[in-house]
């Protein structure tokens, strides 16, 4: 419940001395009423702390951004993953073009910071839908981007649609020494070479890091919204990664 999810924040906040708190729900809003009552119990009890979470661009409205914001909220995440509508309709993702454009202005707006969370390698990926998600990128203006090749988890719906033939392309087992930087597991994983290989999923991930963030736009627009160390310190290392060799 809120109250008791606000229970948590306070024990943490007189326990442990916590100044920032991330909320790890994929989908902080995916009940909005819940999300808003969150916030309100934050905003009674006087809480005061940052944090960030987590959600989908069709799961929010600026009515409940704003109260996240008053609440303390500095960041939201928005999985995205594609910037092409057909790849988007593809993994069954539910939104559109539109809305992922809505949804970053809104954020904008409000004055919270965004993250663009993108998989690279779902069924259909080529060389210019990864153009397309770049694009996307560039023009929603995100404070930050994340981009990963996707892992295809066996046993999942993806894994055993792969297997069944419905998308073309192979399943590949990676050794921990081959995959990502930044992934959450050291071990082996599995990933999809379809029209592009993992070698050139991987590159393709580093060379949109690079192409987004080393643009003058983006280093004016950061810039502007650096307002305290911390707030540099995630600029930085968001510049750090996309250069870090695989």
């Amino acid at each position: 419940s809120p109250q008791k999810v606000c229970d948590e924040i306070e024990e943490l906040i007189a326990k442990y001395g916590a100044k920032e708190i991330l909320f790890c729900d994929d989908d902080f809003s995916l009940n909005m009423k819940r999300a808003e009552e969150i916030c309100d119990e934050i905003l009674r009890r006087g809480l005061k702390f940052r944090w960030s979470t987590s959600t989908r661009v069709d799961q929010v409205d600026e009515n409940l951004l704003r109260k996240m914001k008053r609440a303390g909220c500095w960041l939201v995440c928005y999985g995205v993953e594609s910037g092409n509508q057909k790849i988007l309709d593809a993994i069954n993702k539910g939104i559109n073009i539109n809305q992922v454009v809505s949804a970053f202005e809104t954020t904008r707006r409000v004055g919270l910071a965004t993250v663009f969370y993108a998989i690279i390698g779902l069924p259909g990926e080529t060389k210019e839908t990864i153009q397309d998600t770049l694009d996307l990128m560039k023009k929603t203006k995100p404070s930050f981007i994340s981009g990963g090749v996707l892992i295809v988890y066996p046993g999942s719906r993806l894994f055993k649609l792969i297997q069944q033939g419905k998308y073309k392309g192979r399943l590949r087992t990676l050794k921990k020494n081959e995959g990502m930087p930044g992934v959450y597991f050291k071990g082996n994983y599995t990933t999809l070479e379809d029209n592009l290989t993992f070698e050139e999923l991987k590159e393709a991930v580093k060379k949109m890091q690079r192409e987004f963030y080393f643009r003058p736009q983006y280093v004016i627009q950061s810039l502007k919204n650096i307002r305290s160390f911390g707030d540099l310190a995630y600029y930085l290392n968001g510049g750090i990664f996309c250069r870090k060799p695989a």
